[in-house]
């Protein structure tokens, strides 16, 4: 074999040719379009959490040029749950109608007034409490705390309620904490929310801190302590 090979090979002679080589035709390969992966919870007609839900479909899907505009429309009508996809749910599926489900998403759910009016529904049915746990005032601080802030965030002014929501804001915590506050309110800050959240941050800390002191076990391991709450009296008692 290395004898024939050999002299098949000296018998081979290169040339340059002029002539353009064929080349053969390939076919297009359409990718087959898969769903970003995200972590994206389905919109069930919660206007306080229309916000969050379009922030993330817009930057996962919306904003992705290599998905067609009838894709969009798919995945979009894939993520809405309820009254939402009741609404839209006799749009034909097709590259014009994906603006004008998303128009009749956003007139209908997307209303500023409406999301603010929804938080201060919350803020003022909060159910009185005359003894909770520390696990159960932290989660009505943070409660509390993200809808001030999120009425702040949609560029209302939260102190304009102060008159009307502090009081049930602090019925929403023990007596011994509301008593506490009275003295602050009775200055300039008596309406302010903003200072209201200051002082029952530290408030709940310093309720979270003494649990934590005492070895007391957490209901919920996820507790944020402030610096402020860690300044405790290291004095030995008798």
């Amino acid at each position: 074999m290395d004898n024939d090979l050999s002299a098949s090979t000296a018998r081979l002679s290169i040339h340059k040719s002029t002539q353009t080589t064929a080349t053969v035709p390939m076919c297009p390969v359409t990718p087959s379009v898969k769903l970003p992966a995200i972590n994206l919870d389905p919109f069930a007609g919660n206007v306080e959490t229309l916000s969050r839900f379009w922030e993330q479909f817009q930057s996962s899907i919306d904003d992705d040029a290599s998905l067609s505009t009838i894709n969009k429309q798919v995945f979009l009508l894939g993520y809405l749950e309820g009254k939402p996809k009741m609404l839209v749910d006799g749009i034909a599926v097709t590259a014009d109608a994906y603006d004008e489900t998303k128009r009749i998403l956003l007139a209908r759910y997307g209303d500023t007034n409406r999301i603010i009016q929804a938080h201060l529904d919350f803020l003022e049915g909060l159910p009185p409490s005359k003894s909770a746990t520390p696990d159960e005032l932290n989660i009505n601080f943070f409660e509390c705390h993200r809808r001030v802030h999120a009425l702040r965030a949609l560029g209302d002014d939260v102190n304009g309620y102060g008159g009307l929501l502090i009081p049930k804001i602090l019925r929403a915590f023990p007596p011994e904490i509301c008593l506490r506050w009275s003295p602050i309110s009775k200055g300039r800050v008596s309406g302010d929310i903003l200072k209201l959240m200051e002082f029952l941050a530290e408030e709940v800390d310093g309720v979270l801190t003494a649990q934590k002191i005492r070895g007391d076990t957490l209901d919920n391991p996820n507790h944020i302590i402030s610096a402020s709450a860690l300044h405790v009296n290291s004095k030995q008692s008798k």
